[in-house]
């Protein structure tokens, strides 16, 4: 075995996320030289679950651009040891970070942290008068509040289905002002902060610039803190509106919020917010919204469902709905193909699969005989499946939740 690979399984972060990938892929024969892309299937969404993964259990978080880097497991496990030791320098050698929802201060600079605090009374002040003026836009839309007697009285998180840009508001329209004075809200940094009225207008309502493209890390930490200080928080789960109406998948960030910090989740629907405006559409119609509340659940409460839930109904594999998602990944896989055929091809990496310590699969560089792994085996079969995978702890909560959300508009 190289030394060089060696070292990467001596790297704790990097063990951790080898060790993510046996427990995510169990009836894979994972070695260094395997693609994540082309043998596992990891697409884009499984990359967020993984760096989700990394980020909760060892303050690792991989850019976008160290996972365009990525054509094989050698390539990841270099990119977290990177990522880890560039992070942790200050943390002192070996020592592992506290995660940014179990550590969010830990995280924040001192403008990340000023979105969290409650607003002076003169902002308070204003806070008020643009509820009233929400409350007065969307009364053509005669929001009904369904089930609004089932939220705790205290603490909460409520996650919304998201098909339109007016669901924030029929939220707001369905929320008594005592509540909403306790609450935040997770806004993609796009939409909320995209221009300095926005900005301004989503300081005063506690909205909390999420940027899961970008920085992973503060998005939690913030949300986390707002949790931390007491607050509600509004998280729409699919992370982007369901442009043909059907639940997508739900990211396990908010999975992960709710199992560490233990506070009770409500799953709400939003019924008639495509109608009043649909995607693509800029000025609202005249449509009755209703929001509908679910009952109250604990974070065990939904690992419990999860597990009994198969992944192909956990909308784990492939939210769209349309011929798109499919070709783009097919086209993806070809090109992860190419470039793992290519690097393999310069890099001269073949050899007989040895087993290290950990129980991965080590190509013998020594052996000239033997065929390179990468881009030969079972790569040819275009759109085969990859094994299967076992759901996270994270992904099983998330997928219960969604289906609490889903069951909410079959009542409906």
């Amino acid at each position: 075995m190289a030394s060089a690979d060696q070292g990467l399984l001596d790297d704790p972060a990097a063990q951790k996320c080898f060790e993510w990938l046996q427990g995510r892929f169990p009836d894979q024969d994972l070695n260094f030289d395997t693609s994540p892309q082309i043998d596992l299937g990891i697409d884009s969404l499984e990359w967020m679950n993984l760096t989700f993964e990394l980020l909760d259990q060892t303050g690792v978080e991989l850019s976008e651009e160290a996972i365009s880097r990525v054509s094989t497991i050698r390539d990841l496990l270099t990119e977290v040891k990177n990522a880890a030791q560039g992070g942790s320098a200050a943390e002192g050698e070996g020592e592992e970070r506290p995660s940014p929802i179990e550590d969010p201060d830990g995280y924040l600079d001192d403008k990340q942290k000023s979105f969290v605090p409650p607003l002076d009374p003169e902002h308070a002040n204003k806070a008020k008068w643009l509820y009233d003026l929400i409350m007065y836009l969307m009364r053509p839309f005669e929001v009904e509040a369904v089930g609004l007697d089932k939220l705790p009285a205290g603490q909460f998180v409520l996650t919304p289905s998201h098909t339109s840009y007016i669901d924030a508001f029929a939220v707001i329209a369905a929320l008594p002002w005592a509540r909403l004075q306790r609450t935040q809200w997770a806004g993609w940094v796009g939409i909320a902060f995209g221009n300095p009225l926005f900005s301004y207008l989503s300081r005063l309502g506690g909205v909390i610039p999420i940027d899961a493209k970008h920085s992973l890390i503060t998005s939690l930490a913030m949300s986390a803190m707002a949790l931390k200080n007491g607050k509600n928080l509004v998280w729409f789960p699919e992370g982007e509106r369901a442009l043909d109406g059907q639940l997508l998948q739900f990211k396990p960030g908010i999975a992960m919020l709710i199992q560490k910090l233990d506070v009770p989740v409500v799953p709400v629907y939003l019924e008639g917010t495509a109608e009043a405006l649909p995607p693509g559409q800029y000025w609202p119609t005249r449509h009755k919204i209703r929001v509908i509340f679910g009952d109250p659940v604990d974070a065990q409460t939904l690992e419990s469902e999860g597990k009994k839930i198969p992944r192909a109904e956990a909308g784990a594999e492939g939210a769209d709905k349309t011929g798109a998602g499919a070709t783009h990944k097919a086209e993806a896989e070809a090109k992860a193909k190419a470039e793992a055929k290519a690097k393999a091809k310069a890099q001269g990496k073949a050899g007989v699969p040895s087993k290290d310590k950990a129980g991965v699969q080590v190509q013998d560089k020594g052996d000239s005989n033997a065929t390179p792994k990468a881009g030969v085996e079972a790569k040819d079969k275009a759109g085969s499946e990859a094994k299967a995978k076992v759901m996270t702890q994270p992904e099983q909560i998330a997928a219960a939740l969604r289906q609490r959300v889903a069951s909410l508009a079959k009542k409906t």
